[in-house]
């Protein structure tokens, strides 16, 4: 019996609004590359969002308002919507049966749009304006563990994820690009200057800037999309003879 068939492909599978979801390749419990060979071939059809079990659309998403203190800045973020989930790639999966543990890395684009108000200074240079905010990052690879335990309702067993951990690294900063409209009341000249600093200090940048929001961006693929399904769905549909 094979249990437990990639949390992924399950999620990927009833996130599609139309029935027609190509037939699905059927994979023993330990080879990882024929369930991530399955996962992404089901993953072009994932349109997003269960109505029946309140799992919202994969894209685009809602993000938390943030503010962030950094350097001697204040930068606060309201209003923000994501997109990506819509075009994942899975690269690995190891699941440990013994630990309860699955680890997922995946490849993910980001592009976030939003409202912002900033004040103080960057990099030793005055910094003060409200306006429009993109965030776009090209590729982003995400490397998460997912600690899970089984548990029985009403006579049947449903998964759930108690506690998950991650990291990621943007793999080419040369694509990542912050926008911010309205600096300096639209003072072209001050504007500039600061947009200079931010397209040259872009590592740094990150940390204050985009982390919060990619936090936020993989917290709702676990606790809005996969942790909303195992709730729903028992974990005997869950598994393949």
């Amino acid at each position: 019996m094979f249990k437990f068939y990639f949390l992924f492909v399950i999620y990927f599978i009833l996130t599609v609004s139309d029935a027609r979801v190509p037939p699905i390749t059927r994979c023993k419990q330990a080879d990882n590359d024929c369930i991530v060979k399955s996962a992404n071939e089901v993953y072009p059809y994932m349109v997003g969002g269960i109505l029946e079990y309140d799992i919202p659309p994969a894209s685009p998403i809602e993000l938390k308002n943030y503010n962030s203190q950094f350097d001697k800045m204040s930068f606060t973020v309201s209003n923000l919507k994501a997109s990506g989930l819509d075009k994942i790639k899975i690269e690995k999966i190891i699941r440990d049966p013994g630990a309860s543990t699955l680890e997922i890395v995946l490849q993910a684009p980001i592009l976030a749009k939003g409202k912002y108000e900033a004040n103080g200074e960057l990099l030793s240079v005055p910094i003060k304006g409200n306006g429009d905010l993109e965030i776009s990052i090209d590729n982003i690879a995400i490397d998460a563990t997912a600690k899970y335990e089984l548990l029985e309702r009403d006579g049947k067993k449903y998964y759930k994820i108690n506690d998950y951990t991650f990291k990621y690294d943007i793999t080419d900063y040369n694509k990542l690009n912050i926008i911010i409209t309205n600096l300096f009341d639209g003072d072209k000249e001050k504007a500039e200057a600061v947009n200079n600093i931010i397209n040259s200090s872009k590592p740094i940048l990150v940390a204050g800037i985009a982390e919060p929001l990619i936090k936020d961006f993989i917290d709702i693929l676990v606790r809005n999309h996969i942790q909303k399904l195992f709730q729903n769905l028992p974990a005997e549909e869950m598994e393949i003879a």
